[in-house]
């Protein structure tokens, strides 16, 4: 499908829209702050400004890493109204990272929260600080050696994926699309402008951007929000806000087991964990110690939320509930699996991507007839919940953060002293390296702190002889330490 066929569905207004209507409170809980829907709406457009006078024009791409809070909304929805569209990234990222990123996917400037000038020096020549009353910014232009132009866009936020296939893609979720997904939860769940959101999640991942940027935009709840994920901050939260919706990953649950005390102080309303499998010893345990069932959520970057499980859900292992209100799902049996049911599980919903951003214009094939493969294999139970069995991917996932081993495995390749590298894993990155030289462990974790972020870093590195091959030299997974 042509760019020009899908124009009508990558307008920006409905999302400014509800952005102008907003009458939610967001409250940043490091920097103990407030901010009021007449304060945000000023704050935004003073942004907008500030930007349109650094150089952003409609149809430039900015790399967005800015940490959760009125900032990030803020930076998003300036980008926006100048016409630019933002490549969301981790605010963690590195400035070497994020200039990569920028190159890659044709961005001509990056927005980033998390570092100063110094940082971005040997990165890029031309970056500067930018005024911000609510955060220190740094704008810096990415002018040289774009490897990936594609067609010109206006104010259609881009989602990094990994796709199907494992490779980095850019998926298109204009405004329509994120505000359906929000829909679906609202509808689902029952969310309205009594609730308080946690954004406990870094809101430019997939999850988080949906729960706890667009859900309160347009059901008017208000925000609460950490930039790192921090058990006494969660506590806090709940004392001082009220907290009624909690989205949440398996790993800040288990976190919050931690602690001691008796009385968790979590009493929200509706508590969901999504991004990595629910273990079912932390649903059990986090019921036992504060009364709340945990109910599974599942998504993917490219459909927008899918189903939301109940209590009786997340007993079972890898059920996950079913489709929410407004999403359809079919499983496409295997041959060998039409008896038991388990199939490739395909997904149609208004939340879907408008497609993936190629260098020749937007790819739709991959929907068919609306429906996308999401690479999950899956059943239905006789109540029509999704019960998940695995992926047929390489992706590590760590704590809901998706990484890619052929991006962490080029990075290391830099190093001149590494002849081979596979990077490899499930919910913890390891890389086993072959040597050509001299190099220790220590020079390599060094190099990967200054060009990746960090829940992409090798947790474990070994050095091997060689790596174990089949015969045609594919690398043996199994026999990697």
């Amino acid at each position: 499908m042509s760019t020009c066929s899908i124009e009508s569905k990558l307008s920006p207004l409905p999302l400014l829209a509800a952005a102008e209507s907003y009458q939610g409170s967001m409250i940043d809980l490091e920097q103990g702050r407030i901010i009021r829907p007449d304060s945000f709406r000023r704050g935004w457009s003073a942004l907008t400004l500030s930007l349109a006078q650094r150089g952003l024009i409609e149809g430039q791409r900015v790399v967005l890493a800015v940490s959760n809070g009125p900032s990030f909304i803020a930076s998003l929805l300036a980008v926006i109204k100048c016409g630019g569209s933002p490549i969301l990234a981790h605010a963690k990222s590195p400035p070497a990272e994020l200039v990569r990123t920028a190159r890659h996917f044709g961005a001509h400037h990056i927005l980033s929260s998390e570092w100063k000038f110094k940082d971005f020096r040997e990165a890029t020549d031309d970056a500067n600080r930018l005024d911000f009353a609510w955060s220190d910014l740094m704008w810096a232009d990415v002018s040289e050696d774009m490897e990936h132009s594609g067609p010109p866009l206006v104010g259609v936020p881009l989602h990094p994926t990994s796709g199907t296939t494992g490779r980095p893609k850019i998926a298109l979720r204009p405004a329509e699309v994120a505000l359906a997904e929000a829909s679906h939860y609202i509808d689902t769940i029952g969310i309205d402008s009594q609730d308080v959101v946690l954004a406990a999640t870094p809101q430019s991942h997939a999850y988080a951007y949906g729960m706890g940027v667009m859900v309160p935009l347009l059901s008017g709840a208000s925000i609460v929000t950490m930039r790192m994920f921090n058990p006494l901050l969660v506590r806090r939260a709940f004392a001082d806000h009220q907290v009624t919706i909690f989205p949440a990953v398996p790993a800040m649950l288990d976190m919050l087991l931690l602690e001691p005390a008796a009385d968790l102080g979590i009493t929200a309303r509706a508590l969901f964990s999504a991004g990595a499998p629910l273990p079912q010893r932390t649903a059990s345990e986090f019921q036992r110690r504060t009364g709340l069932t945990v109910r599974p959520l599942y998504g993917t970057t490219e459909t927008g939320g899918i189903s939301v499980g109940s209590g009786e859900h997340g007993r079972v292992a890898g059920c996950v509930g079913p489709a929410m209100a407004g999403v359809e799902v079919f499983v496409q049996p295997h041959d060998e699996d039409r008896v038991t049911g388990l199939g490739r599980l395909l997904v149609r919903s208004p939340s879907m991507m408008a497609g993936y951003l190629e260098s020749g214009g937007v790819d739709t094939s991959p929907l068919v007839d609306g429906w996308f493969e999401t690479g999950d294999l899956a059943s239905l139970d006789p109540q029509a919940a999704i019960c998940l069995s695995g992926r047929q991917t390489e992706l590590i996932n760590v704590c809901g953060m998706k990484v890619v081993p052929s991006e962490v495995e080029t990075v290391i390749s830099a190093i001149p002293e590494v002849a081979e590298v596979k990077v490899y894993g499930t919910d913890t990155v390891k890389a086993a390296i072959v040597p050509e030289g001299k190099i220790d462990q220590a020079t390599v974790h060094r190099h990967c702190e200054q060009q990746l972020v960090y829940y992409k870093r090798p947790t474990q590195l070994t050095l091997m002889a060689g790596l174990p091959k089949t015969p045609s030299g594919k690398v043996i997974r199994d026999q990697l330490p």
